[in-house]
């Protein structure tokens, strides 16, 4: 029997990975379903439409007959007929890389990460498969991918994963797996790192022929993580006499000491940096921004924390590109306000934070300075705690420089107007910025409109308006709001209590007051954690 070209080279994909060894390490018990929507069917598809699932590919065993493998093929090459465009093969290469680098990052956050990364990994190998185009071949780029999404996943398994898939990366006899570069190990030790297992960590460190000055400071970050400055240090001093320690090798050491030491980090930082600028190695960014997060734990935190911000700026307006304050930076000043406490709270924080933003705005690009939303979360958080009477229009101010939509963003606004304290006039426009509020999300084209934006906007109408018919009206209708789209939780019904006359809660629920209330189901039916109420 002869035996086709491209039937020759299937056998040769299906061969080595006959036992499945391969998947294992890609996929668990959850079964997978073809990331091919129907929308990309009908674009057309640069494969056949009679895609082989990766589950069947790679079902047989070592003692499957040849012959029935050969017979599967050929029916499936006679029965698939499709015209092949390589154009649409790269660019839906293209898309699956871009939906790996997006897992790779949001990962930490996101349970399904995993599961999404293996079935793309697995489309992509049936793929390179039934096309014997090179293009789909996952190349180290996809499996490193593949590993930073397990490192920083939040499944204990991480590290064992990824190291089995470095197993067989670095199992030379078959060709069909992309040997593991620098990135790899570098990944595999990150994921051991994030586990707090700086022994595997080093373990993976030493297979490699020639680890490098990345390896090791990967391996003092693992021991940082762990909570062992010491033996982070061991490790650091090592390199420095060596020669191999480099300027991200002192900021690994300086956060190793500052997570360890807490509030009484900053003097050890601090003498680190000095010893770093004595070495002759110039701290950059990075190492400024740990040295501003060690500051900002002292009592004079804040103050310290932006003479070291002021430092940075002149020196990068003198040309310094390398001391250019980043959204970490900013980030790490703010924290320095975001104690506890009368001092933290005066009027005088907000307009402070808000200068803070102003600069940030002004150092960093556009796409740099509207794209952290843990920054305006942490921002908004601090302004709308404080004394400060204009705060609603602080916060708001700083809600429009962000370049996105945020729910959560948009309820701390509503929530430093509904807390602002002030004369008749600041209530009245602190209600109106919670007016213009709760507008913007109804009108939205991105967000819904949830328990914690209505609840919140009562809020605001019992602690900005006068008592009377107007503030019972409104109240009123955003609680009717709250009963038709279902959300209506113990948040909502207790401010609607504290907000509304005996007579209208009578008039709403049946009796005034919200103890022993029993509410139509419907109106709690899209609240996420529902309380029998």
């Amino acid at each position: 029997m002869t035996v086709p070209t491209s039937i020759a080279l299937l056998l040769l994909v299906v061969a080595p990975f006959a036992s499945g060894w391969l998947m294992k390490s890609f996929r668990g018990s959850t079964k997978i379903t073809p990331l091919v929507s129907e929308k990309e069917k009908s674009l057309g598809r640069c494969f056949s439409s009679a895609v082989l699932s990766s589950s069947n590919l790679f079902a047989y065993t070592a003692e499957d007959d040849e012959d029935e493998i050969i017979e599967y093929l050929d029916e499936d090459d006679d029965e698939s007929t499709f015209e092949y465009e390589p154009e649409a093969a790269r660019m839906k290469k293209g898309e699956w890389m871009d939906q790996l680098q997006r897992l790779a990052q949001t990962s930490s956050n996101d349970p399904s990460a995993v599961t999404v990364a293996q079935e793309i990994f697995d489309e992509m190998f049936t793929t390179y498969a039934e096309t014997d185009d090179a293009i789909f071949f996952p190349t180290v780029d996809v499996y490193n991918l593949i590993l930073e999404t397990h490192a920083y996943s939040k499944s204990p398994d991480g590290g064992e994963e990824a190291e089995k898939i470095l197993d067989r990366m670095e199992d030379k006899s078959n060709a069909f797996v992309a040997p593991p570069n620098e990135e790899t190990y570098l990944c595999v030790m990150d994921a051991w790192a994030m586990r707090e297992r700086p022994d595997k960590a080093q373990q993976i460190l030493e297979r490699q022929d020639t680890p490098t000055k990345s390896s090791y400071n990967k391996l003092i970050k693992a021991y940082g993580i762990a909570g062992d400055p010491d033996q982070a240090e061991t490790v650091f001093r090592s390199l420095l006499s060596d020669k191999m320690a480099n300027h991200k090798s002192w900021v690994q050491l300086m956060k190793a000491r500052a997570a360890s030491e807490g509030k009484s980090s900053y003097e050890t930082v601090r003498s680190l940096f000095v010893e770093m600028e004595e070495e002759g190695f110039k701290p950059q960014t990075s190492a400024y921004n740990v040295l501003i997060r060690s500051v900002g734990r002292r009592n004079d935190g804040p103050k310290e924390a932006e003479a070291i911000l002021f430092e940075m700026i002149e020196r990068f307006r003198m040309g310094d590109d390398q001391v250019k304050p980043n959204s970490d930076t900013f980030r790490a000043v703010l924290m320095a306000y975001n104690g506890r406490g009368r001092k933290f709270t005066v009027a005088s924080i907000a307009s402070k934070v808000e200068q803070i933003m102003q600069i940030r705005e002004g150092i960093l690009t556009r796409a740099e300075s509207g794209e952290d939303e843990r920054t305006y979360r942490l921002a908004l958080g601090i302004v709308g705690r404080s004394k400060d009477s204009k705060k609603a229009e602080r916060t708001n101010r700083i809600l429009h420089k962000y370049n996105k939509e945020s729910l959560y963003l948009n309820y701390l606004v509503l929530k430093a107007c509904a807390y602002t304290e002030g004369d008749s006039k600041e209530k009245f426009e602190a209600f109106q910025v919670a007016l213009a509020v709760l507008k913007g999300v109804r009108s939205s084209a991105e967000l819904m409109v949830d328990s914690s934006i209505l609840g919140m906007f009562i809020k605001a109408c019992n602690n900005l308006m006068p008592s009377g018919p107007k503030r019972d009206d409104i109240v009123q209708k955003i609680f009717q709001e709250s009963c038709t789209r279902g959300l209506v939780n113990d948040f909502v019904l207790n401010e609607f209590r504290l907000a509304s006359p005996e007579s209208l809660q009578l008039d709403v629920l049946g009796k005034p007051g919200i103890d022993g209330v029993s509410i139509p189901e419907k109106w709690s039916e899209n609240v996420p954690l529902q309380r029998n109420v």
